[in-house]
């Protein structure tokens, strides 16, 4: 069940391509940061955890949505997100110190990036959050530079070395540094080779087994900026968490596959994040066109999670992402039938379907319980749905159990953001 820290610094990558595509950005701030750490006597380690987790604030649903009313987040450049930067006055920095005290391995750190645009007479070079503040911004700086540039080629490398000399932005001894170690051509070839820049973050990855804890609060960070994408799904995913773990219970699963029950739920649609809000929040029925690309948040929540590589390591992410699954084989993604599918898989299934349809969409008002049991119990009858889980549902439904009965965690979450840093 145990997580590494490098698993999570490979899923936040993900991310960043699939749904923030600045995955490249990231990179190149990640190993210009730690190369300067390096050169100076810090952890590289930690600048280079740091410099991946800068823009955590642009995975904000907000920015995602601003970008995608205008094109489609594959086609979004560094440039777009510069606009939206300037736009918002650079907030993306606060919000994501913000949703960086949610994360333990980043709650020590928020500092560096609340300040990671902040200009060095704005800071004490004395205080090390500053002077890794600082760091990041000048790493910041040259990526940008690099990423919006017509052509690199030795008079870009001349003109940026230069203007980082002259720049007051940055402490000498930064500006210093990286006068250092970008001297020669193997620097600046390095920062445009993707598969290399890969290499060189997980090699200085912390590869530690994070505690249950840790992976629990990155999950419940990830629960909240699915759900706050729509206001259609404000509670979604935290419903669907609360009502599996009662299924899981019911079937006398066991704590552990319990627990993973859980994480699946937490995760089983961070591929909406990507999903266009035009689509999330249509009030008509959607086209073929827009089901085809609505359908995709299921792929883009495999792709994040690691793939089928993931699926060998972790089962619970096989039962995250065949949600929208059918026994009869007319689900999506795969079509997968009856014997493929496990019993997490299918609770997950009747979860999801029986918390959307209680739910209110752009299209319709939420069902009652009783009408969306009764649709639930016509899918059995249908070969679709798998009459167990459905019968368990009912009974514990019977019973008195509320589906919308929860602990808000995203809710704790939401409070704390919009409150000044």
């Amino acid at each position: 069940m145990l997580m590494s820290m490098k698993e999570i610094n490979e899923l936040f990558l993900r991310l960043c391509k699939v749904v923030i595509n600045i995955e490249d950005h990231v990179l190149q701030v990640a190993y210009i940061s730690k190369q300067i750490a390096e050169t100076l006597g810090y952890d590289k380690r930690i600048l280079n955890m740091l410099g991946l987790f800068h823009d955590l604030g642009f995975s904000a649903p907000e920015f995602v949505n601003q970008i995608q009313r205008e094109k489609p987040i594959e086609k979004a450049t560094v440039r777009d997100w510069l606009v939206i930067d300037k736009q918002n006055g650079k907030e993306h920095a606060s919000k994501g110190a913000m949703l960086s005290k949610f994360l333990p391995f980043l709650s020590n750190y928020e500092d560096v990036i609340f300040f990671h645009h902040n200009h060095a007479d704005e800071l004490k070079e004395s205080n090390i959050l500053h002077y890794f503040a600082n760091m990041i911004y000048l790493a910041d700086t040259v990526s940008t530079s690099f990423l919006t540039a017509k052509d690199v080629n030795y008079s870009f490398i001349k003109n940026t070395r230069n203007d980082i000399d002259k720049s007051d932005l940055f402490f000498n001894s930064l500006k210093n540094a990286f006068l250092e170690i970008s001297t020669h051509e193997e620097f600046w070839w390095s920062i445009e080779n993707s598969e290399l820049l890969k290499d060189e973050l997980f090699r200085d990855t912390d590869d530690r087994l994070i505690p249950l804890k840790e992976l629990d609060a990155f999950a419940n960070l990830v629960t909240f900026l699915v759900d706050a994408k729509s206001s259609f799904t404000r509670y979604h995913t935290q419903r669907i968490v609360h009502v599996s773990k009662k299924l899981a219970e019911e079937f006398y699963l066991g704590k552990e596959r319990i627990y993973e029950m859980q994480i699946a739920a937490k995760f089983h649609d961070i591929g909406k994040m990507a999903t266009p809000i035009s689509i999330l929040n249509k009030p008509g029925s959607l086209d073929k066109n827009q089901l085809y690309i609505m359908k995709k948040h299921v792929y883009d929540s495999f792709i994040i999670l690691g793939g089928r590589e993931a699926i060998e390591k972790h089962k619970w992410v096989a039962w995250a992402v065949e949600h929208h699954e059918r026994l009869d084989g007319s689900g999506y993604p795969w079509g997968r039938k009856s014997e493929e599918l496990s019993l997490e898989s299918r609770i997950l299934m009747v979860a999801d379907v029986f918390v959307a349809l209680t739910e209110d969409r752009p299209y319709r008002n939420g069902l009652p319980v009783s009408k969306s049991l009764e649709i639930l119990e016509k899918q059995v009858d249908d070969g679709l749905m798998p009459e167990e889980v459905v019968n368990k549902l009912r009974h514990l439904i019977n019973k008195g159990f509320r589906h919308d009965n929860f602990n808000d965690t995203a809710e704790i979450i939401k409070n704390t953001i919009e409150r000044p840093f």
